[in-house]
């Protein structure tokens, strides 16, 4: 198991009483010291504890062991980073770092742009890199919160393979599988794939549908060639399919408030309706016809050429595609109102339509070529790399909304066909200089220069004659532009120090940037602007050690992060301009094998992230504090309402909003104990106990929730909720979180057979992890899965 990377954390208290057990014997079977670690965080090959930046990894062997089948599963439990589902989209998900969402991810060096083709069940890793903090200089684009980085595995020189398989809770089911095929002496084939189905947590009452499966599939063929001593070609072609939903569910049955055994939805938009279901409201297009469900379809390909003549230049050509197409249809509201102080606990309608629908058929292709240069320079008083990227995206969206404001009555907001064209050239450099063997200076540098473009047009009949006129039209009057172009210098100066072999401390500066881009979500003239690009720096101060021949590892990082025109989503599809952003705080990972077969994992962070308002900003406080002391009430209806209240990043009370998923505190620990049954039996039980826990914190942009306790307007109104504070109804408010995990695994001492038993959230603990307006995304509850595997 990696020396940086973390279980789900059990207490570690509890971990070290086991280990003190009699039963820990067999130590010449076992090596004691964690594994080194070499990772790609740099772009060339370096020892973990030597690179300067704040960095977990995670093993093929640990995802396996702690059960990882997808990228979610391997950040929880990293310090300072919250990674949940997109509400709605079970394929896509948000990573935020450091109370930052700009983390790009990338597979096998190949930036991935869009969401829905990040979320795939894991099936042929070698490992995962999590670069926390930003990472503009070699990694360009999209950085500003860190790197996500999944390296594939390549095939092996002789034959060997795995098949997996397991059930679990909701009628799961999963197989995995792989195959090692070498060919001559210079060339290996690899196969793998998986298949997961499940029939839903969610009970629809009204449809009799099973909600929130997290069903797919995918298959991937991998070549490595040597084709010389000096010159290696490795590429893979996959193809995955996502059938995943997060749709709004609660703990009570909206139609039923006092069944509260299980998870629940209300909405008679159902999995499969008839054709052109939607079209009697205008709707056109393919879209009209999709049922309550979202489906991500996607081809990756990759090709990297590497030409190492000596240690002094090594030559890399990495090549990307990337074809998603999705199609979904998803009901925000489960077929009612949303919720409002007037009406914090809407009735189950049951529209055939549902509450606010979203529908949408998109295609993006991504295109990236970089070349790069790498190597060591006088003896290794230099090392160096260097390259330049190319890269394009086209994406051709085709979106509809439909609001069903009372019963019956469904109307649609907006139906248009948007296009999107970013083409991105870069150019960058890092190099370490070692000025002593203790010493390293780094500097780096990036250039990159973007076009992006912006199309929309309104596909709506006689929409010229409607209210509002064709949206299209409008964007023009209002001003819009259709293209834009920006340019980023992105450097990075650090400094590492070794006072001896097991130690290193380091200091950097680094920038990161996150494009701009257009509301292409909105639905009306005045929300379809385009917003600015984020930009952010980070002063990092940092430790790696190993201690007691690598039994122990530590690493404690503090950072300070500043940066301007921060990327916020509102709590709906509107983003929000900011002044600026700033974070502070302190991460520690520990790492420890305190008796032989037994290793222990922790980790904490700290911070206190904050928005810093502008000047439209603090013009919103003031109109807000004016219409608080004249009477007015944030989220109240009509003349009782306070409009510049508890929105953008102003709360309901006036202040500034706290940021979005930056909980203060973050812990988790962890512990794995090999227990060897007698030596004739060959066969090894490993029981394990994982604790995760965050902090409170928020996860809309305005920080709005309903709570209990009545107010009166001006017009003796009574509203039965409020937004300022009471009993916790809905919205963006999540309590403190504490989740377990826990496992035993049987496998015989060849590592040939495996069989587990495992639990998450095995507590069934029950918190928010998204929200949009006034109503809240609940986690998963209580999962289990028996599996086996075989390894030859």
């Amino acid at each position: 198991m990696s020396a940086r990377s973390l279980l789900h954390g059990s207490c570690a208290v509890a971990a070290i009483a086991v280990a003190a057990l009699p039963a820990m014997a067999q130590d010449e079977a076992v090596n004691p010291a964690l594994p080194e670690i070499i990772v790609s965080a740099q772009l060339r090959p370096q020892p973990i504890e030597t690179v300067p930046v704040a960095l977990t990894a995670l093993l093929s062997g640990e995802i396996e062991a702690r059960g990882i089948d997808e990228p979610l599963d391997a950040l929880r439990g990293i310090p300072n980073t919250i990674a949940a589902h997109v509400p709605g989209f079970g394929s896509d998900n948000d990573y935020v770092i450091r109370g930052r969402s700009g983390v790009a991810t990338v597979i096998d060096g190949v930036y991935v742009g869009r969401g829905a083709a990040t979320n795939y069940g894991f099936f042929d890793i070698d490992r995962i890199e999590l670069l926390r903090g930003p990472q503009g200089p070699l990694y360009g684009r999209d950085t500003s919160g860190g790197v996500l980085h999944i390296v594939n595995r390549t095939p092996g020189d002789r034959t060997s393979g795995y098949l997996d398989g397991a059930y679990g809770r909701f009628g799961t089911y999963q197989f995995r599988a792989g195959l090692d095929v070498p060919i001559g002496e210079r060339f290996s084939l690899g196969l793998s794939g998986y298949w997961r189905k499940s029939n839903g947590y969610v009970r629809n009452t009204t449809t009799g549908d099973r909600l929130n499966e997290d069903d797919g599939w995918g298959l991937r063929a991998a070549a490595h060639a040597k084709l010389s001593d000096t010159l290696t070609w490795t590429g893979s072609i996959a193809r995955m399919e996502s059938n995943a939903l997060y749709a709004p569910d609660f703990e009570c049955d909206p139609a039923a408030l006092a069944d509260c055994k299980g998870r629940f939805a209300s909405t008679g938009y159902a999995e499969t309706v008839g054709p052109n279901h939607f079209g009697a409201l205008g709707v056109n297009g393919r879209k009209a016809s999709f049922g309550f469900s979202n489906s991500a379809k996607t081809y990756l390909a990759t090709s990297r050429i590497a030409w190492a003549p000596s240690e002094a230049v090594t030559f890399e050509a990495i090549t990307g595609y990337v074809d998603t197409k999705r199609q979904y249809g998803i009901d925000l509201r489960d077929g009612r109102d949303a919720p409002t102080i007037a009406a914090p606990v809407p009735a189950a309608r049951g529209d055939v339509y549902g509450g606010y629908t979203t529908l949408g058929d998109t295609h993006f292709k991504q295109f990236s070529q970089e070349l790069r240069l790498g190597g060591t320079l006088a003896g290794g008083f230099v090392n160096y790399v260097a390259g330049v990227s190319y890269a394009e995206e086209d994406g051709d969206s085709d979106l509809a909304d439909i609001l069903t404001p009372a019963t019956g009555i469904a109307s649609l907001l907006a139906d248009r066909r948007v296009t999107t064209e970013t083409k991105s050239k870069s150019a960058y450099a890092q190099v370490d200089v070692n000025v002593t063997d203790a010493l390293t200076l780094t500097g780096g540098l990036r250039y990159s220069d973007e076009d992006l473009r912006f199309g929309l047009t309104d596909n709506r009949a006689g929409c010229a004659a409607l209210p509002g006129g064709c949206l299209d039209d409008a964007l023009v009057t209002a001003g819009v532009p259709a293209k834009t172009s920006d340019s980023f210098w992105s450097p990075r100066f650090a400094a590492s120090f070794k006072p001896n072999e097991n130690a290193t401390l380091f200091v950097s500066a680094t920038r990161g940037y996150r494009s701009a881009g257009w509301n292409d979500r909105a639905t009306t003239a005045a929300t379809v602007r385009p917003y600015a690009a984020e930009t952010i720096w980070s002063y990092e101060a940092g430790l790696k050690s190993t201690w007691f021949e690598r039994r122990l590892a530590i690493d404690l990082t503090g950072f300070y992060a500043d940066g301007s025109d921060a990327q916020i989503v509102d709590g709906g599809f509107d983003y929000v301009g900011t002044a600026g952003f700033r974070n502070k705080g302190v991460e520690l990972e520990i790492a420890a094998v305190p008796l032989t077969n037994v290793t222990v994992r922790a980790a904490a962070g700290w911070q206190d992230a904050k928005y810093r308002a502008g000047s439209a900003v603090r013009a919103q406080q003031a109109a807000c504090g004016a219409e608080l002391t004249a009477g007015l009430i944030a989220g109240a209806s009509g003349a009782d309402n306070a409009p510049s209240c508890g929105t953008g990043i102003v709360t309901a009370a006036g202040d500034i909003a706290d940021p979005v998923r930056a909980p203060k505190w973050t812990f988790s620990a962890g512990a794995a104990w090999d227990i060897w049954l007698p030596p004739v039996s060959g066969s090894i039980v490993t029981p394990s106990v994982d604790v995760t826990y965050r902090s409170a914190m928020e996860t809309g942009g305005a920080n709005a929730s309903l709570y209990t306790g009545s107010v009166t307007g001006l017009s003796t109104t009574v509203y039965p909720a409020n937004l300022y504070g009471g009993g916790f109804l809905s919205g963006s408010r999540s309590k403190s979180q504490l989740l377990v995990n826990a496992g035993i695994a049987l496998r015989t001492d060849d590592n040939f057979w495996r069989v587990s038993l495992e639990c998450e959230n095995c507590l069934n603990e029950t918190t928010v992890d998204a929200s949009l307006g006034n109503l809240s995304w609940l986690n998963t509850p209580r999962v289990w899965m028996v599996r086996a595997r075989r390894q030859f």
